[in-house]
């Protein structure tokens, strides 16, 4: 939460959701940052905050300030837990691998999917995705172990799970593609 002092108030900048989620949760009190800003850059920082926001999903903001998350599917409670238990249980970290050439990457494919049976993952191209659990621990050997077949990796990512990967995982779906497939809601305003 960011605030200005003036006098003896302070005016809130950036953080209102998070203020009236708070208040939601009985809490009285929020942490603060105290800017020594004007009514311009105050109203820069605002903006920001906003634009930001907009580009937030809902699943991002229930990840960060929910305590227990429900997933629904048709009308049925499909899972109910805290966010990290909820991704530890129905989502593993993902490990992009990406290799110079389609070959290798096929290979490699192969090789790890014969040698960890929990894994999950796909192959496209010159690129492997798994999902794995403890995605930063297993990473390091998995590479040495490529390397040592001779399938060297030209880049690697590791990516947490998200709640939008459980939704996936439980349903088929993903929440932010059927949102974003939705026709947006029209109305006409007379002129």
């Amino acid at each position: 939460v960011l605030v200005r002092s003036l006098g003896d108030q302070y005016e809130l900048i950036a953080g209102q959701r998070r203020v009236m989620a708070l208040r939601l949760l009985g809490r009285a009190q929020a942490e603060a940052v105290v800017l020594s800003t004007g009514d311009c850059d105050s109203a820069l920082i605002a903006l920001v905050e906003n634009l930001q926001r907009e580009a937030l999903h809902y699943l991002d903001e229930a990840d960060q300030l929910a305590e227990r998350v429900v997933v629904i599917d048709h009308g049925t409670i499909i899972a109910d837990d805290t966010p990290e238990r909820l991704k530890a249980e129905y989502a593993g970290d993902r490990i992009t691998l990406t290799f110079d050439r389609a070959d290798d990457a096929k290979r490699a494919f192969g090789h790890l999917m014969a040698r960890a049976e929990s894994a999950r993952g796909t192959h496209d191209g010159v690129r492997v995705v798994l999902e794995v659990d403890g995605g930063s621990r297993l990473a390091p050997a998995l590479l040495r172990e490529l390397e040592e077949a001779d399938l060297p990796v030209a880049a690697v990512e590791i990516a947490r799970p998200t709640l939008d990967d459980v939704f996936l995982n439980l349903t088929g779906r993903s929440l932010r593609d059927a949102a974003a497939s939705e026709p947006a809601a029209t109305q006409e305003v007379p002129a």
